[in-house]
């Protein structure tokens, strides 16, 4: 009984928080409705949570955070991949938000959502799940719209200091070796499956790489801009707890945590907390017991003293240790002292190009190595180039590997840690370090022997992985690229080398570095009042891009990612070239069409220049007679285009032109059905977001052939049920009343009344039906009636065709929706009132037959005892109901068992004087026969003057079976006349 009422307190709350238009009295009515589902019936939370989710669309920063907090609340209680999505879907839509404080709120959710989803995922393991994919995919959205946000200039400090939390948590989550506990979903760390049904062991992988990128160029941005406030010291103890959790993150985090201590803002004098915050993340992870914080300390150590801090106690004891083997003062120079060492090191920028090209020149790598990590990596890349182009040419094929071979080595050197030290995985595959004494005069070489050099450095460059410097490794590798003379076995082998292990050798980051290095140099060389696309037309990075395309078309499955996040951060895209890749893929399908979706929907949202044409093929796959590839397509033009401001109109557009396209021809009408689908598809997906265009599909609906009528008639009905019972414009075409909507808007209200409508509703169909009449309208909402309203409304529901009637007498008397205690009416009334519609027309009297009947034969719900309540009620009524004599004798055929409740009622109509109705007395004496003998000593009361006719109307043997009954039943009191007149009738 308790769990009913909580779902009722739910329901009518849940209305309440519909109609009610205050933010405030709004939010304390769902912190109410949290108490009641969450807290009191966890079971109710799958019904709730997505009707509260669609409370998103309140504009309030209040309401939208109330949203979120009912939703959060849920996940504490009941976890699955359906509710993982909806809230997924919520938070995407609430980051397009403008208020701070609602974009901090979804940081929140964001966080249990991206946690609670690897849980799950590792948690079901290889099991099927009908959304993982899809949500995955939206998780993933949301994070990509975290990580722009993040790095973009104009997003406020509050927000990134949001993010930066979630940042922390995703990178914890998604990069261990197994998903740490988290409760309701798992109990203990889980690892997660290689090919998960929602996030694979790969997923995650890439999933951490993207966070760990935005994490290192927040890093950047709040060094670059002098920061010094909270920001500031949240990104490093950010970083600080990913160091200590994750420490094989310190190759890619400590290099720029370091360059912070060369920044004026970052020195002595610089703000205490920031400081203060540097000072305990270094010193934390290089005092240490990490084995991988070993290869660092020497550097942390350096940077401590150049910030006049004391240096790591671990160097200085072996420091100390190495005095004390060696002989040497058991002293130390001060921190002073150390500081203005590190300073009289430090050589202007020429001076050192000058030291380190001996060094290649020379084939030193041990001299190399000593001011190879003091050096930009774009100072390296140019002098590596430089030894390139002036390597002595070979003698002999085996002279010409082993200057390749000293030229990598030494490349491959640079790249790693100051020690030198290299995987035990890479050595197998990189030669051994060689120092080679023997200059080599430098003198220039040939294209072919150039290219054939610099093929082999990039082979080797491409499979080296192990590096401490990958930010060098990257610049030298695109440098090499963008020199290199043969363009497309160049891209053939970069690319190929690089999909070997895409995530693994940065193969993303070498491809944009590759590809922007040329559109600057494109710039360079240009002419300032040339366009940008006359520019990159034909050119070298359209050829390269081109190629890089068609090898990772070629290599990649469908489902592969990297190709849409390549082109998103491209410097420029040709639009010939995109719009062939976008065609390509949605022609081909099985799967490439959405990339070839993503692809469109990057390019539309980000690069103006060519979005129109892009547009007009996205609309166009809206209609394809492919339905997979038109249903992603119409989801993306709604869910993620649709809503953009200057997108809407065109959107809208070619809808409205797709609309007006519908068929008219009735000679197929299987063709007509299945054009309409794919044409009025778009239309009614954006209805959904736009309810004021429903109109225009209402009038088309209108105007159609009865095959477009029959599709339009569904599309309808689904968008009503999107939009609920609450939508003004619904409701505004109701209040209305258009008499041409007639037909639409019952579908609309059958639509809405599948659920307890609002009273609001009900109120305006009313409204429209006392204006045309028309019973199809009120059969919908009849469960929701009260009850004398239900009464008007019987003499026309009989006009109904006899399904239609029979469905209004089960929605009136069975159907109870949430919140109510019964139905309208009971099968009783319903009888009672129907012997009680007024039968002057004669139509209208066969009509109330008809409806008897149907009633009648419903014995389910118009049982024996129905029947007798109801007689029961008509037989006190002044005059008694014309039908009601019929109704009684439909009763004995129907219900044996009321013979003696029959009889009685007979009896009670003789005290009535049954016989002055003659119409109604004929009735009677039919009763009186079919419930012969039973009925005999009923018949005898009648008066002697009205006894022969009773008698007369029955059948022989009756009458002479009630004659031997009469006059040997000495306990009657029977008149002499009334002897007289049945002994005439006595065999």
């Amino acid at each position: 009984m308790s769990t009913s009422l909580a779902e009722e307190e739910a329901v009518e709350l849940f209305n309440t928080i519909q109609l009610e238009h205050g933010a405030a009295e709004k939010t304390k009515l769902l912190k109410s409705l949290t108490e009641i589902v969450v807290r009191r019936e966890p079971r109710l939370i799958d019904i709730f949570v997505g009707k509260v989710l669609e409370l998103q669309i309140d504009k309030s920063p209040a309401v939208r955070k109330a949203v979120l907090d009912f939703y959060d609340a849920s996940l504490s209680a009941a976890v699955t991949a359906d509710t993982l999505l909806l809230g997924a879907e919520c938070v995407v839509f609430l980051l397009r938000d403008d208020n701070v404080g609602t974009l901090k709120r979804c940081i929140r959710s964001l966080i249990s959502i991206y946690q609670l989803t690897l849980a799950l995922s590792a948690s079901i393991g290889n099991q099927e799940s009908g959304e993982g994919g899809t949500l995955w995919n939206k998780v993933e959205e949301a994070v990509n719209m975290v990580e722009s946000m993040v790095i973009d200039e104009n997003s406020s400090t509050g927000f990134k200091l949001s993010a930066a939390k979630f940042l922390e948590q995703g990178l914890i989550f998604a990069s261990g070796d197994k998903v740490p506990a988290c409760l309701p979903v798992l109990d203990t760390p889980t690892s997660l499956p290689l090919k998960g049904s929602i996030v694979s062991k790969q997923d995650a992988v890439k999933s951490s790489n993207g966070i760990l990128t935005c994490l290192i160029k927040l890093l950047k941005f709040v060094k670059g801009s002098g920061s010094s406030g909270p920001l500031t010291v949240s990104c490093i103890r950010v970083v600080s707890t990913i160091l200590k959790a994750r420490p094989q993150f310190a190759g890619r985090i400590l290099p720029v945590l370091l360059s912070f201590t060369k920044e004026e803002a970052f020195q002595k004098g610089g703000e205490g907390k920031v400081i203060e915050a540097l000072e305990e993340c270094l010193r934390a992870f290089g005092e240490s017991d990490i084995s991988l914080a070993t290869p660092w300390q020497k550097k942390i150590s350096d940077a401590l003293v150049t910030m006049s801090l004391d240096p790591l106690q671990k160097i200085v004891k072996r420091n100390e240790l190495k005095r004390a083997r060696e002989g040497e003062p058991d002293s130390a120079p001060s921190v002073r002292q150390r500081s203005g060492q590190v300073n009289r090191n430090d050589t202007i920028i020429g001076e050192k190009k000058i030291e380190i090209q001996n060094y290649l020149l020379n084939y030193d790598a041990d001299g190399l190595f000593q001011h190879i990590h003091t050096t930009s990596s774009g100072v390296i890349a140019d002098l590596v180039l430089d030894v390139l182009s002036t390597l002595q040419p070979p003698k002999s094929s085996h002279h010409a590997d082993l200057i390749s071979d000293r030229v990598c080595n030494l490349m491959i050197g640079a790249l790693k840690s100051v020690d030198g030290q290299v995987d035990a995985k890479e050595e197998e595959n990189v030669l051994p370090m060689r120092v080679f004494k023997d200059p080599l005069t430098p003198i220039d070489m040939n294209d072919d022997i150039a290219s054939e050099q610099r093929l082999k450095v990039l082979n080797r460059l491409i499979s080296t992985t192990s590096s401490s410097n990958i930010e060098l490794r990257k610049r030298i590798i695109a440098r090499l690229l963008t020199l290199f003379p043969d363009m497309d076995n160049c891209c053939e082998v970069t690319v190929s080398g690089l999909l070997n292990d895409y995530v693994g050798r940065h193969g993303h980051e070498i491809l944009c570095l590759w590809l922007t290095m040329l559109f600057v140099e494109l710039l360079e060389n240009g002419e300032d009042d040339v366009e940008i696309s006359d520019l990159i037309s034909g050119s070298q990075y359209e050829q390269v891009l081109q190629s890089i395309i068609e090898e990772m078309r070629q290599k990649l499955p469908p489902t592969d990612k990297s190709l849409p996040n390549l082109l998103q951060e491209a410097p420029v895209l040709p639009l010939k070239l995109i719009e062939s890749l976008v065609q390509s893929c949605l022609q081909d399908l099985n799967g490439w069409e959405s990339t070839g979706l993503i692809v469109a929907r990057d390019v539309i949202l980000s690069r103006a220049q060519i979005r129109d044409r892009i547009l007009e093929l996205a609309l166009e796959a809206c209609t394809s007679t492919e339905t997979e590839l038109r249903t992603k397509a119409i989801r993306m033009c709604t869910n993620q285009l649709f809503g953009h401001g200057s997108l809407d109109d065109k959107i809208e557009s070619a809808a409205v032109n797709f609309l007006k396209m519908l068929p008219t021809d009735e000679s197929d009408s299987e063709q007509a059905k299945a054009d309409t689908d794919r044409l009025a598809s778009l239309y009614s997906a954006l209805c959904t977001k736009k309810s004021s265009l429903i109109t225009e599909l209402f009038a088309t609906y209108c105007a159609s052939q009865p095959a477009v009528k029959e599709v339009l008639s569904e599309k309808c009905a689904n968008i009503v049920h999107v939009l609920g019972p609450n939508d003004e414009t619904l409701l505004g075409i109701i209040q209305a009343s258009p008499e041409e909507y007639k037909d639409v808007i019952i579908i609309v209200i059958n639509a809405l009344s599948e659920s307890m409508p609002p009273r609001a509703l009900v109120e305006k169909v009313l409204k429209f039906f006392d204006t045309c009449h028309d019973p199809l309208l009120i059969l919908p909402i009849l469960p929701s009636l009260k009850k004398q309203e239900a009464i008007k409304l019987i003499p026309y529901l009989i006009l109904l065709p006899v399904s239609s009637f029979t469905d209004a007498v089960k929605r009136l008397c069975t159907t109870v929706y949430e919140g109510q205690n019964d139905p309208v009416i009971t099968p009783a009334e319903i009888l009672t009132i129907l012997h009680m519609v007024d039968d002057k027309k004669s139509s209208t009297l066969r009509h109330t037959i008809a409806a008897i009947n149907v009633c009648l034969e419903m014995r389910e719900y118009f049982t024996a005892e129905v029947l007798a309540a109801s007689l029961s009620q008509l037989i006190t009524r002044i005059p008694l109901p014309q039908l009601f004599m019929r109704t009684v004798l439909q009763s004995i055929s129907l219900a044996p068992k009321l013979k003696s409740f029959i009889v009685g009622l007979l009896g009670d109509l003789v005290s009535k004087q049954i016989w002055a109705n003659s119409t109604q007395f004929k009735g009677w004496i039919l009763a009186a026969q079919q419930t012969a003998p039973d009925s005999f000593p009923v018949i005898v009361r009648l008066p002697a003057n009205i006894l022969p006719q009773a008698i007369t109307g029955l059948q022989s043997d009756t009458q002479s079976s009630l004659a031997e009954f009469a006059l040997s039943e000495k306990s009657l009191d029977l008149s002499d006349n009334a002897k007289k007149i049945l002994s005439r009738y006595r065999r």
